[in-house]
């Protein structure tokens, strides 16, 4: 993972996927500027925000954009958990059609 720092453009996407915003969301994926699965400090691609939030119509359009359900933050949560979790079951259905593993273990810190 790479730990440059998140350019104007990605914040936008991040941003558009957490709160729905649709059409914020395809103009700025849709202006070449900005990587589909770039990643917040946390690992948090848009995907997952889209995915946890419940905005379904962006989790489609991040996956046709090349999405990657499989993404994981640096926790080894990925938006199939966070889908689950909600409760989100159209969401966690077009995770799971485009290839969203149900395998893959989040990451437990322990504290000494």
């Amino acid at each position: 993972m790479s730990l440059k720092k998140e350019t104007p453009s990605d914040q936008q996407l991040h941003l558009a996927a957490l709160q729905g915003n649709f059409d914020l969301l395809k103009r700025v994926l849709d202006s070449g500027k900005v990587h589909v699965d770039c990643k917040d400090k946390e690992g948090t691609t848009p995907l997952i925000l889209a995915a946890a939030n419940n905005h379904l119509d962006c989790v489609k359009e991040l996956l046709k954009q090349g999405g990657d359900p499989a993404a994981r933050r640096l926790t080894g949560t990925c938006a199939l958990f966070f889908a689950a979790q909600g409760g989100f079951l159209d969401i966690v259905k077009v995770l799971l059609d485009s290839g969203a593993p149900v395998d893959i273990a989040s990451y437990v810190s322990i504290q000494h």
